[in-house]
């Protein structure tokens, strides 16, 4: 793949930013944890965590985390 920012190189791969990408990952949560931190987010991502919506990030410039308060019985991701 060319460098997207060099001459017109990004028309080649706008096919990145016109898909839905999904991260999955299962983890085991301990009664500590209170917060889901995710470092590396796209500039507009919806985060979920078993179905239940945790909220939108909208910036590219900083990691996004998100509190369980409203899933505090969830221990197990799946």
């Amino acid at each position: 793949m060319q460098h997207p920012f060099l001459d017109r190189n990004a028309e080649g791969v706008r096919w990145i930013e016109e898909g839905t990408w999904w991260y999955r990952a299962a983890f085991d949560r301990s009664e500590a944890d209170d917060r889901l931190v995710l470092p590396l987010l796209d500039t507009v991502a919806t985060m979920w965590l078993n179905r239940r919506l945790l909220g939108r990030h909208a910036s590219a410039s900083g990691p996004q985390s998100s509190t369980f308060a409203s899933t505090s019985a969830i221990t197990t991701n799946c």
